[in-house]
């Protein structure tokens, strides 16, 4: 008679016992670890000239098929330079354009200037959010559609990470519905 092999816990023994679960578990670890390192940061500042950035950034998601345009609505051609932590910014924005894309088919990139501060919008065409639900969605691991898998996308972290990595950079983020 063969002895029983001892069960060994933690994420190998879920993904042996049940394969198909494997790149969820995988998502959620890597996800999870993910936000813990959106809370803080030794990323050094430095002067970011913020048209050129969100050019790159527009162009990066476009190079992978996404649908997306920068709209630059300051006045005049000098650079528009910010104190930045361009990781932690690009990561912030990484995610609000993917949710963008995905949600609404496409995003266009807005830079403006109101009054001494420097605003970057993300828009799309989607059906918007419930007004009611328009902070939560920033709360680790909530989801609007409950049903979706999340091997298919994300678990509910991409808003609570991007929010983070805007109060990384002294920025905020606020979510609002098309009129």
């Amino acid at each position: 008679k063969a002895a029983a092999a001892p069960r060994q816990g933690g994420a190998r023994a879920i993904a042996r016992e049940a394969p198909g679960n494997g790149l969820i578990l995988r998502a959620i670890i890597s996800q999870g670890l993910e936000l813990a390192r959106s809370l803080n940061t030794d990323e050094a500042w430095t002067r970011l000239d913020m048209r050129s950035f969100l050019q790159s950034v527009a162009d990066d998601h476009a190079d992978v098929g996404a649908r997306v345009s920068l709209e630059d609505n300051v006045q005049g051609a000098s650079p528009v330079v910010v104190p930045a932590r361009p990781l932690c910014l690009r990561r912030c924005l990484d995610n609000l354009i993917t949710n963008a894309c995905i949600y609404g088919g496409s995003a266009r990139i807005g830079l403006a200037q109101e009054g001494g501060n420097v605003v970057v919008t993300v828009a799309d065409e989607g059906p918007g959010i419930p007004e009611d639900m328009l902070e939560r969605v920033f709360e680790p691991y909530f989801r609007l559609d409950s049903s979706r898998n999340p091997s298919s996308g994300g678990i509910g972290l991409g808003l609570a990470i991007a929010r983070n990595m805007a109060l990384l950079n002294n920025g905020e983020i606020r979510l609002r519905n098309r009129a």
